[in-house]
């Protein structure tokens, strides 16, 4: 979450002084695009877990195993099953 916040303030508020970006050149460019498909994977990634809480929260704690308990390990377990494969795209 820290590096998606400094990376979307990096992309609102200074973007044009990325370091190792500019449009003079397709490398230089490639810089940008590179930062912004990884800034658009972490806020899918963001979604997803805000999602995935928002719909814990609408079933008052029901959990997978049944027990509607939400221990800190299944909480664990549920942030983990969110991010999915999408993580390792980061």
């Amino acid at each position: 979450m820290q590096e998606f916040l400094a990376n979307r303030n990096l992309f609102a508020h200074h973007f044009l002084s990325l370091p190792g970006f500019s449009l003079n050149t397709d490398e230089e460019a490639a810089v940008g695009i590179e930062f912004l498909r990884k800034l658009i994977n972490q806020a899918d990634l963001i979604t997803k877990v805000m999602q995935g809480l928002n719909q814990i929260l609408v079933n008052r704690g029901a959990t997978p195993d049944g027990s509607g308990e939400i221990t800190d390990e299944k909480f664990n377990e549920m942030l983990a099953l969110m991010m999915g494969p999408i993580h390792s795209q980061i």
